[in-house]
């Protein structure tokens, strides 16, 4: 055993590990402290299972240290621990196999794979190599917002890979011919690094993507708001103006009826009725923030020719944010009235819109006729769509169900309130 090779694949595998499991379980340190002391035990339980058990021991061995770790200490679900520690060991394996096989077939025997010398690093540093991109990818896929531009930020990675694994043979077969030892480990750990620095990249450009998104999202929203705030003002406003109108519509009344002026007292028995109509035509489920979304989008799409079938039943209070709400109901809203405008006037359909709340379960069903030509928001900020609705369904722990049938599309929404 060639122990200096060993160590420096086991710090590799630390580090594979940390990074892993800090993405996929999301584990609560305590502190820095606790963070030192785990990377250094870590160090030490594969560094001694190393030296004297037998691989599927000491795989067994560091796989009970990981899980009392995060299951104990840092507080992680059970499930969610033994599956990471499944995959990550899996993906290990087969990363081996992966670097053995291409190494043999560019031309390396398994014998010096296996042995003590430059062989054997080459096959370590190829195999941590394919195990980090393999880890990103899982990572990616496993994200609640993966999507097709965050795949495309592994590629740098993948090319960064292929191209150093193929780096790292050029130098193997030159370090056969002049023997330059110092030369070959040097450049062996600069493929290394380059490969984690490219990784770390990888990270920050899609943390720059997600930020850049979730500040479109908040505009959107907050662009939202102040028009829901803005009817709400106008509505109130309007409320205020009846009540300060209906002493004078008495008195003026009081006064035609004991004239016996009948004529003119239907009419402003009839001009009351029409403001007192304004007000029946409002929403009001008791909670506010509802109110705000589902008035403002009636009140829209009332002034394009639109219709909408209200269902409602709701407790005052949801356990749920005013910020979520707005995202849930009001894109898909926004998107249910933008779809039937797309119709030709005088032939507008109507938009079903369901919210029932059964005891801590509240359903969400919105529907509408699909458009004779596909619709497409304009304007730099447009929002996500279904997407941005997708990932706030997923962060309440919710159920989202988006069909298709007879030209009528359906967004089914079901939340634990």
């Amino acid at each position: 055993m060639n122990f200096p090779i060993e160590i420096y694949t086991i710090i590799i595998e630390c580090l594979l590990i940390f990074y892993f499991f800090h993405k996929e379980v999301r584990p609560v340190y305590p502190s820095r402290r606790y963070i030192i002391l785990f990377c250094i035990s870590l160090f030490a339980v594969i560094m001694l299972s190393t030296l004297y058990t037998p691989m599927f021991i000491r795989l067994a061995i560091i796989s009970l240290f990981l899980f009392l770790c995060y299951t104990f200490r840092f507080k992680c679900k059970i499930f969610q621990i033994t599956y990471t520690i499944i995959l990550f060991f899996v993906t290990s394996m087969f990363s081996d196999v992966i670097g053995a096989f291409v190494l043999s077939r560019l031309g390396i025997s398994i014998n010096e794979l296996l042995g003590i010398s430059e062989g054997r690093l080459i096959y370590n540093t190829t195999s941590k190599i394919i195990h980090l991109f393999l880890l990103v990818i899982i990572i990616l896929f496993t994200n609640a917002r993966f999507d097709s531009k965050a795949l495309l930020h592994a590629i740098p990675l993948m090319l960064c890979n292929l191209s150093s694994i193929f780096i790292l043979f050029a130098q193997y077969t030159t370090f056969i011919d002049n023997g330059k030892y110092s030369t070959f480990v040097m450049t062996t750990i600069c493929m290394l690094v380059i490969n984690i620095v490219v990784c770390g990249y990888t990270e920050i450009v899609k943390k720059s993507y997600e930020l850049q998104k979730n500040q479109l999202c908040i505009q959107e929203q907050l662009a939202k708001q102040e028009l829901y705030y803005q009817d709400i003002i106008a509505r109130q406003d309007e409320s205020r103006a009846l009540w300060h109108d209906i002493k004078k519509y008495m008195l003026a009344m009081e006064n035609l009826v004991s004239t016996k002026t009948r004529p003119e007292a239907e009419s402003q028995l009839s001009a009351l009725k029409k403001k007192f109509s304004s007000l029946d035509q409002m929403i009001d489920t008791g909670n506010s923030i509802v109110d705000g979304i589902l008035n403002y989008g009636s009140n829209k799409a009332g002034s394009l020719g639109i219709s909408i079938n209200f269902n409602l039943w709701l407790d005052t209070d949801l356990n749920i944010s005013p910020v979520d709400l707005y995202i849930i109901i009001g894109n898909t809203m926004d998107n249910a009235i933008e779809a039937c405008d797309a119709f030709q006037a005088g032939h507008k359909p109507s938009i079903s819109c369901t919210l029932r709340q059964k005891n801590h379960v509240l359903l969400y069903e919105i529907s509408n006729p699909i458009p004779p030509v596909s619709v497409k928001k304009a304007g730099d900020i447009h929002g996500y769509g279904l997407e941005n609705v997708k990932e706030c369904v997923n962060r309440n722990s919710g159920f989202i169900s988006v069909k298709t049938e007879n030209d009528i599309f359906c967004v089914s929404i079901t939340l634990n309130v």
